[in-house]
């Protein structure tokens, strides 16, 4: 119900003296924008919510909900490559200080998929130095693994990798075996954006089966969506196709309706240059529908692209 949820977060952040309650209305509202493909207002929305916190009471107990995107869509590619990065529920409610590197990170992420990598990095930079402050080892491992996405995302695979593998470590310290799953699954990719396609796979299925072993349904979709990713840019469709369909499988929960219709996107994609084009019309009409009832303007015009281009060619490898 993303109307009603639009609106219950629009009235949370009108009081003006409220400034931490508002500050977690305007993250979420941000994410929502995030998760609709709206760059530019899921921006403002993340402003706005840096803006509240630098006025709410420092001494605040823990109240706000860390939450992030989980994947990001790549549309650079030809097909487009959708990247899973981090569970939508960090599992943690945090202070207004913690709270402002967060939220200095999802701004990140907004500036990173609009094409500002520098300001991304600048702002994922803020929020260590505020993480490092308070000795918040979970956030130190999430501003490393996101500094780390962004360098793969600017195409310097070698230090995102060590970004994620500094991730990793913290995380393997702290057990928090979901958030080493994903580590392991921003790795994978790295490692097939250079080439590395035994190490790929070998830390794709790890990520996997380590998300298997807790019962995670989204971590499942979201390593498979790795795993098959990885796949993709190694040049192996016949690969990828069996892991998207595992992930579409599990997509289909609360919060997972975007990435279900970009994995049937990807999927039609894969068909059409497998030949089976009736699969393929049938992947993006799901695809269609469901970018429809969200009003997901970017993934509707990416099936038109789709539709139209007819056949297409998958890279053998899209490392540059």
């Amino acid at each position: 119900h993303w109307a009603q949820a639009r609106n219950q977060q629009d009235l949370a952040g009108e009081p003006a003296a409220l400034h931490a309650i508002a500050a977690s209305a305007e993250h979420l509202a941000g994410l929502a924008e995030l998760s609709a493909g709206a760059h530019d207002a899921a921006r403002l929305r993340f402003e706005a919510a840096r803006s509240r916190l630098g006025h709410a009471p420092a001494d605040l107990p823990p109240y706000f909900v860390a939450m992030t995107l989980a994947w990001t869509v790549d549309e650079r590619s030809n097909p487009p490559l959708l990247l899973g990065e981090d569970t939508f529920l960090l599992g943690r409610r945090i202070g207004v200080e913690q709270a402002s590197g967060h939220v200095a990170i999802a701004l990140a992420l907004a500036q990173r998929l609009a094409g500002h990598i520098d300001a991304a990095l600048e702002l994922i930079d803020d929020a260590r130095a505020r993480f490092d402050a308070l000795d918040d080892g979970y956030g130190q491992a999430y501003a490393a693994a996101q500094r780390g996405h962004t360098l793969c995302w600017a195409r310097d695979y070698e230090a995102g990798d060590a970004c994620l593998a500094e991730s990793e470590r913290l995380r393997r310290a702290l057990r928090d075996q979901r958030s080493v799953a994903m580590s392991l699954g921003g790795r994978a990719l790295a490692a097939a954006w250079m080439g590395a396609g035994d190490q790929a796979r070998r830390r794709g299925l790890e990520a996997v089966q380590m998300m298997e072993r807790s019962g995670d349904c989204a971590g499942i979709a979201l390593t498979c969506t790795d795993l098959g990713t990885a796949e993709l840019i190694l040049g192996d469709p016949h690969a990828a196709l069996p892991w998207l369909g595992r992930a579409a499988e599990l997509y289909e929960l609360p919060g997972g309706q975007r990435a279900y219709g970009w994995t049937r996107l990807i999927q039609g994609h894969l068909l059409a240059d497998l030949g089976a084009h009736e699969e393929a019309e049938a992947a993006w009409a799901v695809a269609a529908a469901g970018f429809a009832r969200l009003g997901e303007q970017q993934g509707l015009q990416a099936v038109q692209r789709a539709r139209k281009d007819g056949l297409h060619s998958v890279p053998i490898n899209q490392t540059p």
